[in-house]
């Protein structure tokens, strides 16, 4: 219970201090460009990874795919994908985490009382891998954090879901960091090779 307190207190605490302070704004993708452009590529590539690993939506309200398109921009491709990929993952594992640690005890409780859902919840975690590697696969599915806070509450062993989310958001983060690339370089007719 002290646990959940915790987390649930962190949480609610970083999204008062993130709309009270307008920190959105310090985190758009724009700025972020411009700053990681004017600090040391080491120094750069290492704040990208952590802004976006920390960026949990709803209280960052810009999506996954405009960081991994900034990220080709700044990075290229190759780099661009790894350190996205990185913090993509790090953000995976922290809103899976706060949706495992809070939806312990009633929310379990409860969906045990509904048989036929809680069916189908298990039939999910003993394919947690495929479910969640065809989730992450595609680039248009469902939203990052939705997949990462379902699969907390579903109880999807972390080692699958972990496993699932890096082998399968690489192909999307590299079709966008390519996008990312082209568009930095100027290079707009190339921009459609990807897609």
């Amino acid at each position: 219970m002290i646990k959940k307190i915790i987390v649930l207190a962190i949480v609610v605490s970083t999204g008062i201090a993130i709309f009270a302070l307008d920190l959105d704004e310090l985190v758009a993708p724009e700025r972020i460009r411009g700053y990681l452009k004017s600090v040391g590529p080491l120094k750069a590539a290492l704040l990208f990874v952590v802004v976006y690993g920390l960026s949990l939506r709803p209280f960052i309200p810009v999506p996954p795919t405009a960081y991994t398109v900034v990220g080709g921009a700044i990075f290229g491709v190759w780099l661009g994908t790894l350190l996205t990929v990185l913090g993509a993952t790090i953000n995976a594992v922290l809103t899976y985490y706060i949706a495992h640690v809070l939806g312990d005890g009633k929310f379990q409780d409860w969906l045990k009382e509904r048989k036929s859902m809680s069916e189908v919840l298990e039939k999910i975690r003993k394919a947690g891998f495929k479910t969640i590697f065809l989730i992450r696969l595609s680039p248009v599915g469902p939203p990052y954090d939705l997949v990462s806070f379902a699969a907390g509450f579903a109880r999807i062993p972390f080692g699958s879901y972990l496993l699932a989310t890096i082998v399968g958001i690489i192909p999307a983060t590299f079709l966008f960091c390519y996008l990312g690339e082209r568009v930095s370089t100027g290079e707009i007719q190339k921009m459609l090779i990807p897609f």
